[in-house]
């Protein structure tokens, strides 16, 4: 008898569903968000979130996951006008 994995967000707790708009996001350096994947949801890299309202909570709480610096682009000039 094969085994059946039953999902659940990472926020709230809720049961994945067959009609859930669920997304995967990545817990690297930077947020990536992806959507649902059965395969993927298992792996420990992404966490699992079952609609948009738990997304925008997960992205908050992980704000320090972004970069604090902008990226160092000959095109991006910071600084004065001199």
């Amino acid at each position: 008898m094969a085994y059946a994995r039953h999902f659940t967000c990472d926020i709230c707790g809720s049961p994945k569903k067959t009609t859930n708009n669920w997304f995967l996001v990545s817990k690297d350096s930077c947020i990536t968000i992806y959507s649902f994947d059965a395969g993927n949801a298992k792996l420990k890299r992404f966490a699992i979130l079952c609609g948009e309202n738990c997304l925008q909570k997960y992205v908050s709480q992980n704000l320090d996951l972004l970069q604090t610096q902008p990226p160092q682009d000959s095109s991006i000039n910071i600084g004065s006008a001199d």
